[in-house]
């Protein structure tokens, strides 16, 4: 019987190697993927929940159109249509009312799904809050 040459009997080798490590390749990259998403989410939702509490600062009960939590939410939508409105929650406190001199706290809470399906995490309750002297 002729015998197979070392190159002939490796060949297959690399093929299955590749399809054993591949799955992991790929679910590591989804990881790192999704890790940056969440990161860029948790950014932006302290981006938005700074500069609503700036608007609600300069929006006091002194001003044609003063704040309320359904405008401060109508302002985030507008402004930040990256988020989920079904996923945003706001909630905003004037301590003790919405006149200049009071304090506005604005806390905003974002449910994240990662991508990553294998992974029995569900969604992530991001959250970021500020406050503000009222201005006007």
């Amino acid at each position: 019987m002729p015998r197979l040459s070392g190159d002939r009997a490796e060949t297959g080798s690399g093929v299955i190697e590749l399809a054993l490590v591949l799955p992991l390749i790929a679910l590591l990259v989804m990881g790192i993927i999704d890790l940056g998403r969440g990161a860029w989410t948790r950014h932006s939702l302290e981006d938005a929940v700074s500069d609503v509490v700036r608007y609600a600062s300069f929006s006091g009960s002194s001003t044609p159109q003063p704040s309320t939590e359904k405008s401060l939410e109508a302002w985030i939508e507008s402004r930040r249509p990256h988020f989920d409105p079904d996923a945003l929650n706001l909630v905003a406190n004037w301590s003790p009312d919405n006149q200049p001199g009071s304090e506005v706290t604005v806390v905003l809470t974002y449910d994240f799904d990662p991508l990553i399906p294998l992974v029995p995490m569900g969604t992530f309750v991001l959250h970021a809050g500020a406050s503000r002297i009222i201005s006007y």
